[in-house]
């Protein structure tokens, strides 16, 4: 909260719709528009090329030298449907864009979201950065002819955000942050009987043949479950389960990434 009153959250944190209808009536439908905001559209830009766009986020291909973009649209446009199995990020992308763009463009952007090269990564990290999952080409008026197409349609995205908009609404508060939320399902919650375990760990999850039957909480409690959805990284997962990580014995290298607010 800034001296001024302004409040933020640590993060990004809109709501957003799933799309499940009886989902989302649990998670929003106690919302009131005196407390929220419903954002129909979120609108996305990037700087690429040394060139601000204000009405996209992916990133436009044509902003490239001359030769390069043509080679790489004619490169892309003579793929046909992705179906093989990759080692690395690498090889997915060359698969789906061609070798030109996957180097002109997803190699430099992989190293400074990622801090990887293309190679040492898996080929579904690219859903870490979804928004370079399409690239912006040609015109907008035979972008939209081309997204015709569904194989083009996975590749190309529409030159602005006004266009292809998601029936999905977003939420955000009226004053403060998106912990409001956290507070109003709490309590919707409590009063449906589910009961919420505060400042609590789990020291270990126990499974059998791969299937996960009960996790132990750091005071030594024993719950059963049939299904457990856990948000933590995977090598916290591991760690509880007593996996072996696919990396050294510690804690991966993170990443800093920096939010800013401009009033």
């Amino acid at each position: 909260k800034s001296k001024e009153g302004f409040e933020f959250d640590y993060g990004s944190h809109f709501l957003r719709d799933t799309g499940v209808s009886e989902l989302d009536e649990i998670l929003y439908g106690h919302m009131t528009s005196d407390k929220w905001l419903v954002l129909e559209n979120l609108r996305g830009g990037n700087y690429f090329c040394s060139h601000l766009n204000e009405k996209s986020p992916f990133p436009d291909t044509r902003l490239l030298p001359e030769e390069t973009y043509q080679k790489g649209m004619m490169q892309m446009l003579c793929l046909g449907e992705n179906l093989k199995t990759h080692t690395n990020l690498e090889e997915y992308l060359e698969d789906t864009f061609g070798e030109i763009f996957t180097k002109e463009i997803y190699r430099t952007l992989a190293n400074k979201f990622l801090g990887h090269d293309l190679c040492e990564l898996v080929p579904g990290s690219i859903g870490l950065i979804a928004l370079l999952s399409k690239i912006i080409g040609f015109t907008p008026e035979m972008t939209r002819e081309l997204k015709k197409s569904p194989l083009l349609d996975k590749k190309f995205a529409f030159h602005s955000c006004e266009e292809g908009q998601s029936s999905q609404k977003n939420y955000y508060p009226v004053r403060g942050g998106v912990g409001l939320w956290i507070d109003e399902i709490e309590e919707k919650l409590s009063h449906l009987g589910v009961n919420i375990l505060r400042n609590s760990m789990v020291e270990k999850i126990n499974h059998t043949n791969g299937i996960i039957d009960s996790v132990i909480l750091q005071n030594g409690e024993s719950l059963g479950c049939d299904q457990l959805i856990c948000t933590a990284p995977v090598y916290q997962i591991a760690k509880c389960g007593g996996l072996a990580p696919p990396f050294e014995q510690k804690s991966p290298a993170r990443l800093i990434t920096s939010l800013y607010h401009f009033i």
